[in-house]
């Protein structure tokens, strides 16, 4: 092995450890990261249908967190936005949380203008954690007082089973 490969190894292996104190992961010889801890689940981008031909539509990510460590707690985080809509269209969210004795719960949030998002947070403690929960993006026409264009529902968490 040439001299200069050994030290681009070593430099970067060097790297790592240092990337590795820095943020507190655990960096294994293959260099790939490893957590030490198991981190909120992600789900979207969810769109809306597009409202126009351009395809602008509405958009949310989120995630959710189970947390069993101290007694079963779940958590669901949202960020709805809308950038191009006419003024009469506002972004609309909608979750849908199922529980085991089979009730249905509906959560929404809407986002009116282009500024940066609206935010949703729901926090579900035991024995109320829901067995699923899943999402869809709308648009919430203010003229009519109703919901138009409507994405698919997704699961973003629990048992997708049933559909």
């Amino acid at each position: 092995m040439h001299r200069s490969t050994r030290r681009l190894i070593s430099l970067s292996t060097a790297c790592a450890a240092v990337i590795a104190g820095m943020t507190g992961v655990a960096v294994p010889a293959s260099g790939a990261a490893v957590t030490a801890f198991d981190p909120p689940e992600s789900w979207g981008p969810l769109y809306s249908r597009p409202f126009d031909l351009s395809g602008n539509r509405a958009m949310a990510r989120g995630r959710y967190v189970l947390d069993e460590e101290f007694g079963d707690e779940l958590t669901v985080t949202a960020k709805l936005y809308d950038r191009n809509s006419p003024t009469h269209l506002c972004a609309y969210l909608e979750l849908a949380y199922e529980y085991d004795d089979e009730d249905e719960k509906i959560f929404s949030r809407r986002k009116c203008d282009p500024d940066g998002y609206q935010g949703f947070r729901r926090v579900d403690s035991s024995p109320d954690i829901p067995t699923s929960v899943s999402a869809r993006v709308c648009y919430w026409d203010v003229k009519a007082g109703s919901k138009r264009f409507c994405g698919k529902w997704t699961y973003i968490y629990g048992d997708d089973e049933e559909e």
